[in-house]
């Protein structure tokens, strides 16, 4: 039954990533591929996930050509099963790549299609939370902080009160967001906030083990 080790696989080099361990991870998700390819299971939503989490690697690794594969593989599946779960973080991390590359309008047209996908009546709040990740993201890199606040403002208490890794990977973008604020407009006081967050989830991610999320954190 090839989906069953394919998610295991998929599972298990996703908590290598949290630790910080990405080589580890990187291994596990080739080594799902190739059971893949053994076992048949060329379409399975497992599949998906693994190519999802190495597209996220080569993105991570600035591989841009790899994570666009990975991520074709993810449109594949994705629109076999019309899931917002598969199509969400497709859509987005599409556009984070197109953004790295300096197609700043196919990134738009990418982020737009991601919002589409979350609007799909099945969408979880975790698949929220990620579009809003890749949004803040590409806000970020794009210097549109007026969005940003506006989606702060809109959303402030729901991502607040959200617990588990789209809360951590948000105070992340967010610490990020500010800190890209204040050096474009030379508000002092966005560093402050950026501080704000960054310390409490510095500690919870040391505590926690959670070595990716505290070394972004501590960058």
């Amino acid at each position: 039954n090839a989906p069953l080790p394919l998610i295991a696989l998929a599972y298990l080099a996703d908590y290598e990533c949290l630790e910080g361990n990405l080589r580890k991870a990187s291994g596990m998700y080739e080594q799902a591929i190739e059971l893949a390819e053994k076992w048949g299971g060329q379409s399975s939503l497992a599949l998906c996930f693994v190519q999802q989490g190495r597209a996220s690697l080569f993105y991570e690794w600035n591989d841009l050509d790899g994570a666009v594969s990975a991520l074709q593989e993810c449109f594949r599946i994705g629109d076999l099963w019309k899931s917002p779960r598969l199509l969400v973080p497709a859509y987005g991390l599409s556009a984070l790549v197109m953004q790295a590359r300096g197609q700043v309008e196919e990134a738009n047209a990418l982020i737009h299609l991601a919002e589409q996908a979350a609007r799909d009546p099945y969408a979880s709040p975790y698949d929220l939370g990620m579009l809003a990740l890749y949004q803040i993201t590409l806000w970020t890199a794009q210097n549109d902080f007026q969005a940003i606040a506006q989606w702060e403002q809109d959303h402030d208490s729901k991502w607040r009160s959200q617990t588990g890794r789209v809360r951590d990977a948000l105070t992340v973008a967010l610490a990020r967001a500010r800190i890209a604020r204040s050096h474009w407009t030379r508000d002092d006081s966005a560093l402050e906030q950026a501080r704000a967050l960054i310390q409490p989830a510095l500690e919870q991610s040391q505590t926690s083990g959670l070595m990716y999320n505290a070394a972004r954190l501590l960058l």
